[in-house]
This record gives C-alpha cells, structure tokens and sequence, in this order.
C-alpha cells in the first residue's frame, strides 16, 4: 500500500497538467452488480445497490486518462449456522451478510475511431480496494476490513449526444488475496459523462 500511494499521487498530477490540446472530462453511472469467488460466497445476491464516478484527461479522440472510484454494496440474509471471525465455536439463528466495495483506480480508456453517435470501447484500470465486510447474528456483530490490489478491465458502448456521452459498460473488478480472500464482481453500468 506505501507504494500505491505515491504511484496514484504521480497519476492524478499528470491527469491535472495544464495542456493546450487537453480537455477534461467527468462522468457519473449507476451499477447491478453480480458476485464471483470468495465475493459469491460472503454474500451471494445480485446488488442493485451501486455508483460510480470517473474524471480525468482526453488525450486525443480515441484515448482519455483517468480516474475510477465507487461504492459497490452487496448483502445477503438467511437463517442457520454460522462461524463468526472472533467469536469462540458458531452461532445458530438469522444471520446477514455485506460486503461495501470501494475500487479507487486510475487507467486508459481506448475509443474506437469509428464513425455515427455509437462508439464501443474498452479500458483497463488498476489501483486499490477498500472492501469492508460485516457479519450480524442475532445480538452478535463483527466488521472486517481490509485494502487490496485490483484490477478492472472494461468493455462499453458510449452514445454520443450535443450535451455528452451517455454509455452502457460492462466491468470486471478483481483484487489481489488481502487476510486470506479475493473479491471478484462485474458491474453493469448505466451512465453519463461530459465530452
């Protein structure tokens, strides 16, 4: 992590630098979010509860620099038995589960130089994850944290418009094994961003 850090500090200062050819762009989408992998296992449901934000450089017409952040929540309610980190032998009872995902990324964005309004694209980012899970039973709750190093390639269709670009995407997130998980998801998004 004292590594990342500095790297996205270098990355967010040349996504500011003044140029004349450079104009900025920041955008906003909503995200259905489906779980895979250790993600599936914690909290196995479908999540409508998800955003995103980007902003950075448009470097020329098919590449823009940026960064990528949002907050992805997935939960899950059920009832028998469970093993509680922290908490000596297993609790039987209602138990809910959620896991809140927070990808802060930097990445190129690469625009197919075709011509009309509908333009598809794909990008590749990478950075950190701040992912907070939390177990609750009955009159027992426990909150694990953890960062991790991620990764998230992206593939979309962007449309056009005299006031910006409204974009369908489709987005993979993967982190690296922090305390012993992964946290693995695709996101489908629904966004606008300025030109």
């Amino acid at each position: 992590m004292h590594r990342l850090c500095p790297a996205l500090a270098v990355i967010a200062v040349a996504i500011a630098a003044p140029a004349s050819a450079q104009s900025t762009y920041g955008g906003i989408a909503y995200n259905v979010s489906f779980p895979f992998g250790d993600t599936k296992d914690f909290a196995d449901n479908v999540s409508f509860r998800g955003v995103s934000a980007e902003f950075g450089t448009i470097r020329s017409e098919s590449l823009r620099l940026g960064l990528f952040a949002g907050w992805h929540v997935f939960n899950n309610s059920e009832t028998g038995t469970v093993e509680v980190p922290d908490v000596p032998g297993a609790v039987t009872g209602d138990f809910a589960t959620t896991i809140n995902s927070f990808p802060i990324l930097a990445g190129l964005t690469w625009i197919a130089p075709t011509k009309g309004k509908a333009r598809p694209y794909l990008s590749a980012h990478a950075g950190t994850y701040y992912v907070k899970r939390r177990v609750e039973v009955g009159l027992f709750l426990t909150d694990d944290d953890a960062w991790h190093f991620g990764a998230s390639p992206a593939a979309g269709l962007q449309f056009d418009t005299d006031r910006g670009v409204f974009y369908l995407e489709g987005r993979y997130h993967w982190t690296a094994a922090a305390k012993d998980r992964a946290e693995q998801y695709l996101t489908i998004g629904v966004g606008f961003r300025s030109r």
